[in-house]
């Protein structure tokens, strides 16, 4: 007798993004019930927990242009990635098409773009400001 297994990879499919909703409406039960307690038992609540989420947040323009900086550095890693991928492909299967090596260029060219923008916002930024330097605590005896 002779099973066919070839339902797997559509029920996974499926059933990864079922368990991603479930753990985020998990998740999001755990923080209300968190908050009605806090609520109920009169703590005030952390800056956290008052309805805001962390990416709701102003975010400092350094750390902005930084954020371009890493997605051009993941985007030309992709890139890169599969350029290596096609190429090992078109070089060791003689029926894969080598044109589609250039397929890479579009990540790859979106991380230059990326990294153009990184360059232009801190142009416009000018030099960053230093942070506030800390005072040394002489140890308490």
């Amino acid at each position: 007798m002779r099973y066919d297994l070839a339902w797997i990879p559509a029920a996974l499919i499926f059933m990864i993004p079922i368990a991603a909703i479930i753990v985020g409406y998990l998740t999001q039960k755990l923080k209300s019930d968190e908050r009605m307690r806090a609520i109920e038992k009169g703590v005030p609540l952390p800056p956290e927990l008052e309805g805001r989420h962390p990416w709701d947040r102003e975010k400092d323009p350094w750390e902005r242009a930084a954020d371009f900086r890493v997605a051009g550095l993941i985007c030309i890693a992709v890139g890169l990635g599969l350029v290596a991928l096609f190429a090992g492909l078109s070089w060791s299967l003689p029926e894969f098409p080598a044109g589609v090596t250039a397929a890479a260029g579009i990540p790859f060219l979106i991380g230059v773009a990326l990294f153009y923008e990184y360059g232009v916002r801190s142009r416009e930024l000018g030099p960053r400001p230093m942070p506030p330097a800390s005072i040394p605590r002489r140890p308490e005896s």
